[in-house]
């Protein structure tokens, strides 16, 4: 993972910011996708936005996730929450 300065010009063309911990688990845990940075707003604590770069794959998956027919092994699935929030608290 990059550091927050290399990310100073992220757009919403190229990044999507995420902040349910459940669909970037999904995301990242268990399909795969990369996190480029994770945005931690100390006004907001603990709540962090997730950024993954945008991309045709990554905005089917976002659908198929909401519209519930995306399926995952589920220890995958909490294995990688549990990884996520050890990532935000340290």
């Amino acid at each position: 993972m990059k550091q927050k300065n290399d990310f100073e010009n992220l757009t919403p063309k190229k990044h999507i910011e995420i902040s349910d911990l459940s669909l970037v688990s999904v995301l990242a845990g268990c399909l795969g996708f990369s996190i480029l940075e994770i945005k931690a707003d100390p006004n907001e604590y603990p709540k962090v936005k997730f950024v993954f770069e945008r991309s045709e794959k990554l905005e089917e998956t976002i659908t198929k996730f909401w519209n519930g027919s995306l399926l995952v092994e589920p220890k995958n699935y909490w294995s990688a929450i549990r990884e996520l929030k050890s990532r935000i608290h340290s």
